[in-house]
C-alpha cells in the first residue's frame, strides 16, 4: 500500500477502517496524512501507540488530543501541572465513587428504558438512550439543575456536531451559551460560599458550604499552590462534558450492536450476566474502541520504522489498529466472549500512562447497568434495521441504532 493512498476520511475507510489497519500495520506502520489543514502522522502498531502514550521524551500532550494545535493549559499539560489539575477532580472517578453513582445510573437507565417502552415496540437507541444516559450522569457530576440538564443535552449534541467539522448558523450562539452556563455554575458556587461567610474556600468546604460536585471542586481547589483561573475551570468542565458523553454513548451503541448482530452472543450474556457482562464490555472496548485515535505532539525529530517524524508534528495514536494487533491479540478481528480477560485488558482504548482516561470506571459502570437493564426489561431486544456510524473519522460508534423488542 502506497503511503499516500490511505485517507481515514474516505467513505471506504469510514465504513470499515479495521480492514485497512490490518494492511497498514504491516506495510506502512507510520503514515503521514495531508488531508486536513494540519498534516499529521499516524502510528498503527500496539507497541508504537503505547509508546506514544508514555514516552514523554518524544511526545507531549501539551497541545491537545485533537489534530489541531490547542493552547496548553489545565488538563492539557504534562507532568506535575497535568497531575495537579487531574487531582482536583480525581476522587469523582475512583472505583469507590462508582458505588455512590450506582443508584443514580440505575434510576436513569430504568427511566430511559421505560420511556422507550411507553413509545411502542421500537426505538432509535443512540438518540433515545445512549446519549441521554451519559448526559444525565455528566449533569449530575457538574451539579446542573433539571432545566440546565435538558439544555446540556442539546448543547452537548451541538458541541459534538461542531467538533466533527459540522457547520451551522447557531455555532457561535452555542459557544457563547456554553461559556455562559459554565460561568453561571461557577458564580452559583461562589454565592453559596459567600452566604456561608467563607472568604477563603478550601476543599473541605465542598459538600458543606457549597454543593457537592466538580464545579465546587474547582472553585474550592488549588493547583500548584494557587487557585485555578476562570479559563482553566472552563477547560476542565469542557473536558468532563466532551469525554463523558461521546465515549460512553459510543461504548453503549457498539456493545449492543455487536451482541445483537450475532444472537448467540446476546444469549450467552443472558445466560450468565454476572460473568459475561464484564467480558462483553471489555471485548467491545477492544474490538470497537469508542475513539479510534487521539493525538500527541512530538517534542523533537526522530525516526520510526524508516519514517522521520519532525519536531512539533501531530501524531495520531490509532487505538482501533493497536487493539487488533496480532502481535498482542489472538484472532484479533473476531469479537470473542471466550477471550481471556488478561488479554482483552491489553487494549489501549482508554490510553496508558499519566493521561489514561480519568472517566473509564464511570464509562464501564454506565455500560454495565445499561446492559443489565436491557437484559432484564427487554430480553427479546433485536436490531430493527441498518445501523449507521457516527460521521467522525476519529470516533467509532453507531449514530443510528434502530432496535425493537
Amino acid at each position: 500500500m502506497d503511503r499516500l493512498s490511505y485517507d481515514p476520511r474516505s467513505p471506504e475507510v469510514m465504513e470499515n477502517p479495521f480492514r485497512h489497519y490490518a494492511v497498514l500495520r504491516e506495510v506502512t506502520p507510520v503514515q503521514r496524512y495531508d488531508g486536513l489543514a494540519t498534516p499529521f502522522y499516524i502510528v498503527f502498531r500496539h507497541e508504537d501507540v503505547q509508546q506514544a502514550e508514555v514516552d514523554t521524551d518524544r511526545y507531549t500532550a501539551r497541545f491537545g488530543a485533537a489534530p489541531e494545535y490547542w493552547e496548553p493549559g489545565a488538563l492539557i499539560e504534562d507532568g506535575p501541572t497535568h497531575m495537579a489539575f487531574r487531582m482536583l477532580i480525581q476522587r469523582r472517578f475512583t472505583p469507590k465513587a462508582m458505588q455512590v453513582y450506582h443508584r443514580f445510573v440505575e434510576e436513569t437507565v430504568d427511566r430511559l428504558i421505560g420511556a422507550m417502552m411507553a413509545d411502542g415496540d421500537r426505538a432509535e437507541l443512540h438518540r433515545q438512550f445512549a446519549i441521554p444516559l451519559p448526559v444525565a450522569m455528566t449533569a449530575f457530576l457538574l451539579g446542573a439543575n433539571d432545566l440546565e440538564h435538558r439544555e446540556l443535552a442539546y448543547l452537548a449534541d451541538r458541541m459534538m456536531y461542531f467538533s466533527r467539522g459540522g457547520e451551522g448558523s447557531d455555532k457561535q450562539q452555542v459557544a457563547d451559551r456554553v461559556i455562559e452556563l459554565y460561568d453561571t455554575w461557577i458564580a452559583q458556587r461562589r454565592e453559596q460560599l459567600a452566604a456561608a461567610k467563607i472568604t477563603d474556600p478550601q476543599p473541605e468546604h465542598v459538600g458543606k458550604a457549597c454543593s457537592d460536585d466538580i464545579v465546587s471542586d474547582l472553585v474550592c481547589g488549588f493547583v500548584e499552590g494557587r487557585r485555578p483561573t476562570l479559563a482553566e475551570m472552563h477547560r476542565v468542565i469542557q473536558t468532563v462534558i466532551r469525554g463523558g458523553v461521546e465515549t460512553t454513548a459510543n461504548l453503549i451503541t457498539n456493545l449492543i450492536w455487536r451482541l445483537l448482530e450475532d444472537r448467540t452472543r446476546w444469549e450467552a450474556v443472558q445466560a450468565d450476566p454476572a460473568t459475561m457482562i464484564p467480558i462483553a464490555i471489555e471485548e467491545s472496548l477492544r474490538f470497537d474502541p469508542p475513539g479510534l485515535g487521539l493525538w500527541r505532539t512530538t517534542t523533537r525529530a526522530f525516526e520510526l520504522h524508516g519514517v522521520t517524524i519532525p519536531a512539533h508534528a501531530k501524531v495520531q495514536m490509532s487505538y482501533g489498529s493497536a487493539n487488533r494487533d496480532p502481535r498482542v491479540f489472538t484472532d484479533p478481528d473476531s469479537f470473542r466472549l471466550d477471550r481471556p480477560m488478561s488479554e482483552m485488558r491489553r487494549h489501549l482504548t482508554f490510553g496508558a500512562g499519566p493521561h489514561t482516561c480519568i472517566g473509564q470506571h464511570l464509562s464501564r459502570l454506565e455500560a454495565t447497568i445499561a446492559l443489565q437493564g436491557f437484559l432484564r426489561r427487554m430480553p427479546d431486544l433485536q436490531l430493527a434495521g441498518p445501523t449507521e456510524r457516527i460521521p467522525d473519522f476519529s470516533f467509532w460508534g453507531r449514530g443510528k441504532l434502530p432496535v425493537r423488542w
